[in-house]
């Protein structure tokens, strides 16, 4: 998704418009609360991080990201 919608700022890669937690979960087959678990705790080890205004989310380590979930395969 960073790769299709993401552009590229100083703080990291920017999703302006981000699908919705049900959209997100029926993309990758699981449920909407696994889906905000997840996304809360990739926010709190700090890979990701809301948008002030708008529904977008901030990649601020898209490469840590990444090696996050190679580590889980």
């Amino acid at each position: 998704m960073a790769e299709i919608k993401g552009e590229t700022s100083e703080e990291g890669v920017v999703i302006r418009e981000m699908p919705t937690h049900q959209e997100f979960a029926s993309r990758i087959s699981t449920n909407r609360e696994a889906v905000n678990t997840e996304l809360n705790r990739l926010m709190k080890v700090g890979y990701l991080s809301r948008m002030e205004k708008g529904k977008g989310l901030n990649i601020n380590d898209l490469e840590g990201l990444r090696a996050s979930i190679e580590c889980k395969d």
